[in-house]
């Protein structure tokens, strides 16, 4: 029913439809092109349409997603008026969920918002200062791990003493949320699910802000904004169907099935422990970067043994909380290369966009329709090849091209990286820490 009362163009395309509320293209009031004019805010009405068609998801959600709709004022936000300022003259990264990460050596202007630093984006007028940000241009960047703690597959593990106890089904509306939760356990998943569409949302409008605002480099791109959303491996990728059939995942959520195909963003599957992380950790990230994506997946295996799997079922629950804090924090060359892959988007030019567009081009018209690469499905990537006989995407020369230093950025391979990385990072995905 809800489906039905949205316009038919939007049902078509959620993002050209977005785009076209930014730009004010229904609405004579709107400057078109004028030089210096302020940007066209979308209503909270036009989000909420746009959220609903994007994500199919419960309308409540959505309406708290939305809040009140963007805004620029930001008077009810964090950050004081020179933050704000400063935040206006563009070039921002904005990294939702943030953990402990200072980021004072990262380019550029980074955002952090992490609610154990007082920006909550469930606060009213957190989320609308962002969305606000996002339309005028502002953000080139969005990092992102929303909570898994909901999703996680843990739940479904048997545990000595009982545990917490699955909240999400594996797929249709059980997603959102199982039924027969108490109160407490209806809002902790709802407010994860909001998280989630709020990642989404600001995504969307920061991607259709550079498009309107930003340079013309960007707008050769499939997604306008540097992209790295982070979450727990689909169970189904790695686990017998027998015992994936029931655990949920976030990106099975329809929202990041949309964006993945209308941005055409990269999902690449990896585990972390070959980037330095001290677990086995299957991990999926939806990035725009062709270089970020190739140099993840160019990693080679790690050498020595395995760190000692945690036995969960010995452990008690004081060690169980204790090691899922440490488990949520990124890889160090995760972060290196997620480092390096901002600084070369900094100083991105028309010769390195088209060779990145060319490339991810190449690899999308040879046989998969989204583009997935990772070593959990190897042989996929080395069979990369178009009937033509074009080379593999995971070849090493592809793997350099891609990687190679851009205005002299340092290869995120490279030990001085994972090791300066280490030194400057607690990110975490923000999961477990519950």
């Amino acid at each position: 029913a809800q489906a039905r009362d949205l316009p038919r163009d939007l049902m078509r395309d959620p993002i050209s439809w977005l785009e076209k509320c930014v730009k004010g293209e229904e609405d004579d009031r709107s400057p078109r092109g004028a030089a210096g004019a302020l940007p066209r805010i979308p209503t909270g009405a036009q989000l909420t349409q746009f959220l609903s068609a994007l994500s199919e998801a419960p309308a409540e959600l959505v309406a708290r997603a939305v809040g009140s709709g963007p805004t620029l004022s930001g008077n009810q936000s964090p950050w004081n008026r020179r933050r704000r300022r400063q935040l206006a003259r563009g070039n921002v990264l904005v990294h939702l969920f943030s953990g402990a990460q200072k980021g004072e050596d990262w380019p550029g202007q980074v955002l952090l918002v992490e609610k154990e630093k007082g920006c909550d984006l469930l606060r009213p007028g957190v989320c609308e200062y962002l969305q606000g940000l996002a339309v005028t241009g502002a953000v080139k960047g969005v990092l992102a791990g929303p909570p898994c703690r909901t999703f996680s597959r843990l739940r479904n593990a048997p545990t000595p003493g009982g545990g917490p106890r699955p909240l999400r089904g594996a797929t249709g509306q059980a997603l959102w949320a199982l039924e027969g939760l108490t109160q407490a356990e209806k809002e902790l998943v709802d407010g994860d699910s909001v998280l989630a569409l709020q990642t989404m949302l600001l995504l969307a409008l920061a991607h259709v802000g550079r498009r309107i605002h930003g340079d013309t480099v960007e707008g050769m791109q499939p997604c306008s904004v540097y992209t790295a959303i982070e979450q727990p491996q689909d169970p189904r990728l790695y686990l017998p169907v027998e015992a994936a059939k029931d655990l949920p995942s976030m990106f099975r959520l329809q929202g990041w099935e949309t964006l993945l195909r209308s941005l055409k963003l990269i999902k690449v599957h990896f585990n972390q422990g070959d980037l330095g992380h001290d677990n086995v950790k299957p991990t999926t990230v939806l990035t725009s970067s062709v270089p970020v994506a190739l140099q993840i997946t160019g990693q080679p295996p790690r050498e020595g043994p395995m760190p000692a799997r945690f036995d969960r079922e010995r452990a008690t629950l004081r060690e169980r909380i204790q090691h899922s804090r440490g488990a949520a924090k990124w890889a160090p060359g995760l972060v290196a290369v997620l480092w390096n892959g901002w600084s070369s988007w900094q100083v991105a030019n028309l010769s390195t966009v088209k060779e990145d567009f060319n490339l991810h081009k190449e690899m999308s018209n040879m046989g998969l329709g989204v583009l997935e690469l990772g070593w959990s499905s190897r042989r996929k990537v080395e069979s990369f090849r178009s009937p033509q006989g074009a080379a593999a995407a995971s070849s090493s020369a592809d793997v350099a091209r891609a990687s190679r230093p851009r205005q002299g950025a340092a290869a995120a391979s490279s030990s001085a990286d994972v090791a300066r990385a280490s030194r400057r990072s607690e990110f975490v995905c923000g999961c477990c820490q519950s």
